[in-house]
């Protein structure tokens, strides 16, 4: 079997086993009730069971068990040309250990809430942990060199993990958001990386796509389960470290484009509250409604449409991030070719989208504003209605006092 068809075979696994488990997780959530109540920031209004991403990291780690049954031996040799080598077979136990971690805080969080700092702290902590016990050989467990490539990748790496963590998190706003963004971006990766062989990020890819779709099932707009911080976190470990591993970040700026590209839309949500919150005087990590698809909403777009919208903007981007990734390789120089023939082309159209959307954002914070002044000069003008009725009532009243006295 080539690691083409049996990623095709991980994905419908994957999605047939988390199925299940996302619903078993819905039941225990309304009995324990383990829900989410509406608020002013909320979306919904009743409550919802809000850990639903404990069910997909459960189908993740049940589909891997079967894949274990079927894969064959592992490939051992800096050579090994086998479905699964040692190297990669290693670092997904490592990723399950790292994701463990981050499940415990995220369900603590969804159920009882944390410091913000703290959740902070164990999300570097499993970033690195993954990160920092990457093997270098294809035989056995070995430990990298302490020198000082080692820890520079130690913190581009996990700052790039951290990054997304937070990305998913924040735009985990709307009935099947994250779920859809990252199993697109997910399905992306899978395709951009074949010529690379990285089977890491092909299992890593094909289980993301075939878990998110699961969970869409029960979280697509009108949601009856929410995967919570417990599913946003992981998702984002997941994404991070499969586009952080191997020849994504080390053969050349052009591979590194591809995961750039394809995220942008939940890294420009993260670019844009951070600075949004500095400038208004507000803590980092406090939580608003200021997000990109809550003005959306405010603005009167519907629920579906903008999911849609987001939806198509990630797919657009991915099929960019697709053709700027290596089809190929020179047989001398192993310099990677491009899929598209030219790519200062497409360095270009990536400039004309990334214009077009942060054009885009700045129209749409400037509608925001005017349509906010004018709801407030409207209701002043109410209020001031209001007003001058009552003190006309009040005068015709004390004309018909004096008249009647």
């Amino acid at each position: 079997m080539t690691p083409s068809s049996a990623s095709w075979l991980l994905l419908l696994q994957t999605f047939a086993v988390t199925v299940p488990c996302v619903h078993a997780i819905k039941r225990l959530g309304l009995a324990m009730g383990w829900v989410d109540k509406p608020n002013e920031r909320k979306i919904h209004r009743a409550p919802v069971v809000t850990i639903g991403g404990l069910g997909i990291f459960i189908g993740l780690f049940l589909s891997f068990c079967l894949f274990n049954l079927w894969r064959g031996d592992i490939a051992r040799g800096p050579n090994a040309d086998g479905l699964v080598r040692y190297k990669d077979h290693f670092h997904l136990w490592l990723l399950f250990a790292s994701s463990a971690i981050l499940v415990v805080v995220g369900v603590w969080d969804d159920l009882r809430d944390t410091n913000p700092f703290v959740k902070l702290g164990f999300q570097t902590l499993a970033a690195a942990l993954f990160v920092g016990l990457r093997v270098t050989s294809g035989e056995t467990w070995q430990f990298q060199q302490l020198n000082l490539a080692y820890f520079i990748d130690l913190v581009v790496i996990t700052g790039w993990i951290v990054l997304l963590l937070n990305a998913i998190n924040l735009i985990d706003g709307l009935d099947g958001l994250a779920a859809g963004t990252v199993a697109i971006a997910a399905f992306w990766l899978m395709l951009a990386n074949r010529p690379m062989e990285n089977h890491f990020l092909t299992w890593v890819a094909a289980m993301l796509v075939g878990g998110c779709l699961a969970f869409l099932v029960f979280n697509f707009n009108p949601a009856t389960i929410f995967m919570g911080d417990t599913g946003a976190l992981l998702l984002g470990l997941w994404l991070g470290a499969g586009s952080g591993e191997g020849e994504f970040l080390k053969l050349s700026g052009l591979i590194l484009a591809t995961p750039l590209v394809l995220l942008v839309v939940p890294l420009l949500e993260v670019i844009s509250s951070t600075l949004r919150r500095l400038l208004g005087g507000q803590g980092v990590f406090r939580a608003d409604s200021r997000h990109m698809h809550h003005r959306l909403l405010r603005l009167g777009f519907r629920h579906r449409n903008i999911v849609l919208f987001y939806y198509g903007i990630t797919f657009f981007l991915g099929m960019l991030g697709f053709l700027l990734a290596p089809g190929s390789f020179h047989p001398v120089t192993k310099a990677p070719i491009p899929r598209i023939a030219n790519p200062t082309m497409m360095f270009g159209m990536l400039v004309v989208v990334g214009g077009g959307v942060l054009m885009a954002f700045t129209a749409l914070s400037a509608i925001e504003r005017r349509f906010e002044r004018a709801i407030q000069e409207i209701t002043s003008r109410y209020e001031s209605g209001k007003e001058i009725k009552r003190e006309l009532q009040g005068l015709i009243e004390e004309e018909k006092a004096v008249n009647e006295s």
